[in-house]
């Protein structure tokens, strides 16, 4: 079985609790079946505490969006949907700092992708956004990062144009915080409720159915790594188009990892899941490759750069053509280990002489 079902979490106060519950709220099937009424039904029984974290709650406390395996409904209800979107919403562009709640996508991992791009187009078109995780992006309390994304932008610019690149990407670290909003948004939340209802119904005119810096020194803390910006080259193969939009709102696990480790990573055959946690027939055949660096300007704030391929270009040959321009666009920058973008090029082109 394959489908999808999408609930809208909104904050309620009952017995003087804040919580967050889809009693009462809109919501949409894929298709009508006695599994997702058992779902829907299993689902309003449910409230959540909207002040501690939890797989609903930290979509609101934090604003990030995030993908889970489906563990929380009990085996009895069998809708052979196994990954969960959660999307917190805000009123678009009049208060995009307000969030009015949190729209669970669950789906089949095939078809969650498409499902969250069908739903994030419509809520635009109803005054309403999925909460813009740039911004988020620390300008204020880094000194000189703006004017270091302004570099890291000119120069993937440069990378994509010059070696093929079909997408570049530079992702940072955010510490997961708990984050309380305002009593005020459970009033916006009500008078919304319409215009959510309008996007869920949306969804039938395709083929549904309405129904830190140092990251050592936070190793205790939960950290997650969203885009800081990035380069669309290949626009003929639509599907770079549309991972990168899905990248706007959800985190990375593999830029993550990087900026973890500082490790570089070769991915030889690119999965949209490896990435942000989706699934999908959407991405031609692709690889890619992770590193992590640093700016003198920004002290010790790490950037993961991740470079896409297409899969009939020479990988190797190409991410050494990529660090030496990465080096003449972006002079200042070297690798978060502490090791020179010139020292590394050269033991990896020794590397690629020497092997059998």
């Amino acid at each position: 079985m394959a489908g999808y079902i999408c609930q809208f979490w909104a904050p309620v106060t009952i017995g003087g609790r804040r919580l967050l519950s889809t009693s009462n709220q809109p919501f949409a099937v894929g298709y009508l079946s006695n599994e997702f009424a058992m779902y829907r039904e299993y689902s309003e029984k449910y409230t959540y505490n909207k002040d501690v974290y939890n797989h609903i709650g930290g979509a609101f406390l934090n604003r990030f969006s995030c993908v889970n395996q489906l563990h929380w409904i009990p085996s009895e209800v069998d809708t052979g949907l196994n990954v969960s979107v959660m999307l917190p919403i805000c009123l678009g562009s009049s208060s995009p700092s307000t969030c009015i709640g949190v729209l669970e996508l669950t789906a089949d991992a095939t078809l969650a992708a498409d499902v969250v791009l069908d739903v994030t187009f419509n809520l635009k078109k109803a005054g309403l956004d999925v909460f813009p995780v740039q911004d988020l992006i620390p300008y204020k309390t880094i000194n000189g990062l703006k004017l270091v994304k302004d570099e890291i932008d000119n120069a993937l610019k440069v990378v994509c144009r010059s070696h093929n690149l079909a997408l570049a990407q530079v992702w940072i670290a955010c510490e997961d915080k708990s984050y309380v909003p305002s009593s005020s948004c459970m009033k916006e939340t009500r008078l919304n409720n319409l215009a959510l209802a309008q996007v869920l119904i949306a969804c039938q005119n395709k083929r549904y159915v309405p129904f830190s810096s140092r990251l050592k020194e936070a190793s205790k803390k939960r950290l997650l790594a969203f885009k800081l910006t990035g380069c669309v080259f290949d626009v003929t193969k639509h599907g770079y188009t549309i991972l990168h939009t899905l990248c706007d709102a959800i985190p990375s696990k593999l830029a993550l990892s990087t900026l973890q480790d500082y490790k570089t990573r070769f991915v030889p055959e690119l999965r949209s899941d490896l990435l942000i946690g989706l699934d999908g027939t959407f991405l031609p055949e692709s690889r890619a490759a992770t590193i992590c660096l640093k700016s003198n300007d920004t002290g010790d704030f790490d950037y993961a750069f991740v470079f896409i391929w297409t899969k009939d270009l020479n990988f190797p040959t190409s991410l050494v053509g990529v660090l030496l321009t990465l080096k003449e666009c972006l002079p200042r920058f070297k690798f978060a280990s502490g090791d020179e973008i010139v020292k590394y090029v050269a033991i990896y082109i020794f590397l690629l002489l020497v092997r059998p």
